[in-house]
């Protein structure tokens, strides 16, 4: 039994030897077969393969090794693909009966070039073609590549870009499951810089010419026109040649440009390009723009997509709304949309704008706006440029506008309205449901100053505004200058006919938690009267009069508005009059012996003056005179006092000098009364204050008189 034993040993290690010996002799003499492997490579592929470095068999994995290899081009001219190393492997049992199934292949030092010819051809069709019988198949199990680099040449797009730096993996979790891939790099494009993965399944289907990747999915992170950008995108990828369509598409962008984010999240359910030419029904986009303290959502629907000439053209239709306190914002944009895509530029012809701003609940808008015209915007070069002509709130307004950059916005304008109404602009109210505002009490819902979406533009322009409301004030022919940025929006030249007379000066604004205001102004020809009611809602004062004002303001309510109010106000007003008390009636009561005459409020009585001047010192809302000068054919009158805005109050002591004997209570009796000084007081709140005299000096001066005569 042992020598039985001993001889199967022996027969064992000579055919172990024997084996090993051949598979020693088949591995060293391997490069003998060169052209033979590179001939059965080469018609598996139908592309010419030159093994340019050394070869060699391994048994373990079973398979060939090779470096420096190079496929070319179909026409036999260009590279196609060089690998720096591979290692094939093999079905062993396949390879005993003659027949080579590639199984594995791991590689390194890999360099593909890949071609889209400008009719959608791809430098792979013929790769999808089934082969003449050959001796070599593939049944790939595993794939593991490293260090590729995809050189990609868009004839179509007149584009060149490429991925480094990749690697490649691919396996399959059963033998006749599908093949899961993923690919990761870094890119290298035009107008974007990143890292670059995709995964999903292939199928290749040589007999029906089909390259299918279902459940695709691509996830791009870097930098795009100075964006930090996110793109993900999962759908089903089918090509043949020159047609390749994408199906169920979900698509998510992220993109961050200084204080700027974009994300948008959206649909494509069917998209095809035949020969380099899209074609897709729908493309959906939906998601928010934001900005510091601004917010808005935004809804992309292009339908019939289709191929241009250099680019793509769709039916758009672009939806802006923005909420911000107690004001809504809805934009709409519609009309045709041209994509150069190798220029990145959308151009909008005969684009129709409408625009609605209402209060937060309330059914009416405060202010519409309709506009047609055209308008480009430049990816690369972050710019719109937009030229468009309509209505606003029913009156003509034509707007030529441009904004570079979309980081941190830079906006030039330069417009012609015909009546402009900021105050649905400025103002908003505090109450949030229609029905407060639709009660009888309307008029005194508490509103307050909102400035916060004009902070963090800058802006530069123009403007001509045939009428413009602002609060009460009603301007006409207004010019104004627009200098937005750095925190602060100056308003220089504002110039304007108000109140039957001119305006000319500046308005600066501070944007901060209080915003502030400060006026230069200097104001000409103007009806007192009517400015006096507007802004103070009483006219005690009428005439034609010239004002310089420097104010500064701050706060965003009325009443923190009124007791911030600072500055300077220096007046004159001729041919005019003081409404409310008659000064020479009131002194004809000397007469009667009355020492005192108090007067309330009467409408109809009026004190002509031929010339007022006056300058008043504002803090905190308080105006302080001391230099009130009034001339008049009877009187002159001096004098000093304040006027409390923030509390409604009036306090004036005032001196009236007769200038004349034709003053009333001496009329009659021939008394020379010039001269005479008569105090005057005038106290009570603006819309009603009481005026008193004190008589005496008169009534003394008749006494004294009358005692003369007698003598």
């Amino acid at each position: 039994m042992p020598n039985i034993r001993s001889r199967k040993s022996l027969y064992l290690a000579a055919a172990s030897t024997l084996i090993l010996g051949a598979g020693w002799a088949l591995l060293r003499d391997v490069d003998r077969y060169r052209p033979q492997f590179a001939a059965e490579l080469s018609q598996s592929l139908q592309r010419q393969v030159e093994l340019r470095g050394s070869l060699r068999l391994s048994l373990f994995p079973f398979g060939l090794r090779a470096e420096n290899v190079l496929v070319r081009e179909a026409d036999g001219r260009g590279e196609f693909l060089n690998l720096r190393r591979i290692q094939i492997g093999v079905g062993p049992w396949a390879a005993v009966r003659g027949h080579w199934q590639v199984t594995r292949i791991s590689a390194d030092g890999v360099r593909l070039q890949l071609r889209r010819d400008t009719d959608g051809a791809l430098n792979i069709d013929d790769l999808l073609q089934a082969p003449p019988t050959a001796r070599l198949g593939w049944a790939l199990q595993d794939v593991d590549i490293d260090d590729v680099t995809l050189l990609v040449d868009d004839l179509a797009a007149k584009q060149q870009w490429h991925v480094g730096r990749a690697s490649l993996e691919g396996h399959r979790e059963q033998a006749d499951g599908p093949l899961l891939w993923s690919l990761g790099g870094e890119v290298e494009h035009p107008h974007a810089t990143g890292t670059l993965k995709l995964k999903g399944d292939i199928h290749v289907d040589r007999r029906q010419h089909l390259l299918q990747l279902p459940n695709l999915q691509l996830a791009w992170l870097g930098q795009a026109e100075g964006a930090r950008t996110v793109l993900e995108l999962n759908g089903d990828v089918e090509y043949r040649r020159r047609f390749a369509t994408l199906q169920h598409a979900r698509i998510r962008f992220d993109a961050k440009r200084g204080p700027t984010r974009l994300q948008v999240n959206g649909e494509l359910p069917y998209a095809a390009w035949r020969e380099a030419r899209l074609q897709a029904p729908q493309l959906v986009l939906r998601g928010s723009l934001a900005r510091p303290l601004h917010t808005g959502t935004l809804q992309i629907d292009w339908r019939n997509l289709s191929a241009a000439e250099h680019g793509l053209q769709a039916d758009s239709v672009i939806r802006f709304g923005a909420t911000q306190d107690n004001r809504e914002l809805q934009l709409q944009l519609r009309g045709p949309l041209l994509w150069r895509t190798s220029e990145q530029r959308f151009q909008l012809a005969h684009n129709r704008l409408e625009g609605v701003l209402r209060q937060v609940g309330q059914p009416q808008p405060s202010a519409q706006l309709l506009l047609q015209g055209d308008a480009a915007l430049d990816w690369a070069a972050q710019s719109i440029d937009a030229h468009l002509a309509g209505l606003l709130d029913r009156g003509p307004l034509r707007l030529d506008f441009s904004l570079q950059d979309f980081g941190a916005p830079r906006l030039k304008l330069d417009a012609d309205l015909a009546r402009l109404d900021l105050n649905p602009f400025l103002f908003v109210s505090n109450s949030t449901t229609a029905q407060a505002l639709e009660t009888p009490e309307q008029a005194n819902t508490p509103t307050r100053l909102d400035l916060s979406w004009l902070q963090g533009w800058r802006a530069s322009g123009a403007l001509r505004i045939g009428e413009m409301q602002l609060g009460r004030l009603n301007l006409q022919r207004v010019q104004l200058g627009l200098h937005a940025g750095d925190g602060n929006l100056l308003l220089e030249p504002l110039m304007a006919n108000l109140y039957g007379g001119t305006l000319l000066g500046s308005a600066q604004l501070q944007f901060s938690p209080q915003p502030q205001l400060q006026i230069r102004q200097t104001l000409a020809n103007m009806n007192i009267s009517e400015m006096l009611q507007d802004l103070l809602g009483t006219s005690r004062l009428e005439g034609v009069g010239d004002a310089r004002l420097d104010l500064r303001l701050e706060g965003a309510d009325s009443q923190t508005l009124k007791r911030s109010l600072s500055g300077r106000v220096e007046l004159a007003v001729k041919q005019g009059a003081l409404r409310g008390i008659n000064i020479g009636q009131a002194m004809g009561l000397a007469g009667s012996g009355r020492e005192h005459a108090v007067q309330q409020v009467d409408p109809e009585a009026r004190t002509a003056f031929t010339a007022l001047q006056a300058s008043f010192n504002l803090d905190q809302g308080v105006a302080v005179t001391d230099d009130l000068q009034l001339v008049s054919p009877l009187l002159a009158i001096r004098g000093d006092g304040r006027i409390d805005w923030p509390g409604d109050m009036l306090q004036y002591r005032l001196l009236a000098t007769l200038e004349s004997s034709k003053a009333k209570p001496g009329k009659k009796s021939g008394v020379d009364l010039s001269g005479v000084q008569v105090p005057l007081t005038i106290e009570g709140p603006l819309a009603s204050p009481r005026y008193a005299a004190d008589l005496r000096p008169l009534i003394e001066r008749l006494a004294q008189a009358g005692k003369t005569a007698k003598k």
